[in-house]
Formats: C-alpha cells, sequence, structure tokens
C-alpha cells in the first residue's frame, strides 16, 4: 500500500540503537506481532500517550516534578512503586516532595514501559 500524504502525517524518527528505548519498543514489536510494521506501532504508542494525555491519566512534567531527565533501569525496588497520576497530584494542596526521587522516576518509566 502507497503512503496517502492527504490523509496522514509522516514522520521520521530515529532510536539510539541498542539504547533501553530501542529495545523495548522491539520487544513490544514482537509481542504484539508487529515486527514488520513498527511505524505502526510507533503511531499506536504515540496515539495512545496523547489520549492519556487528555484524559489526565498521565502528565508529562512528572519527570520534572521529580527533577529527573535520565532514568536509569537499575533500581531494584522500582516494581514496588505506583504510578502517580496528574489527578492525583493536582488533588494535593503542594506538590509532593520525595526522598526517593530517582527510585519514583524509574518508577515512571516502567509505567511508560508496560502500555
Amino acid at each position: 500500500m502507497g503512503k496517502d500524504p492527504g490523509k496522514y502525517f509522516y514522520v521520521t524518527f530515529g532510536i539510539l540503537r541498542n539504547s533501553e528505548a530501542a529495545q523495548r519498543f522491539l520487544a513490544d514489536a514482537e509481542e504484539h506481532h508487529m515486527v514488520e510494521h513498527t511505524g505502526k506501532l510507533a503511531a499506536l504508542r504515540l496515539t495512545e500517550y496523547y489520549k492519556l494525555l487528555s484524559t489526565g491519566q498521565i502528565s508529562p512534567s512528572l519527570y520534572a516534578l521529580l527533577g529527573k531527565k535520565d532514568v536509569s533501569a537499575s533500581d531494584s525496588s522500582r516494581d514496588a512503586l505506583t504510578p502517580v497520576t496528574r489527578k492525583e497530584v493536582a488533588a494535593e494542596d503542594s506538590l509532593p516532595t520525595s526522598d526517593a526521587a530517582e527510585r519514583n522516576a524509574v518508577g515512571a518509566a516502567d509505567y511508560w514501559s508496560a502500555m
């Protein structure tokens, strides 16, 4: 099937080879039988992301709240964390502080990887 630029907005992007993001994306493609349709999978995941944003289920400022830009997957305690949603943060009078910001950021990254 050919491209339809009248109907679709096409984007070309790259993911660093051998990066955690690339490995997770390829595992996602294998799990959902989309290895030969990675463009469609990327479009699906991006669509899901914006839908979650619009419904307030996630917040792109989560990393900013936690003071992290890069997330390490080396913390074994990340499985015990629960994700923080925008609604939960908005329900509080002030932003929560944490002495475990890196652990919370890793938990958020794991939450995203499950989507």
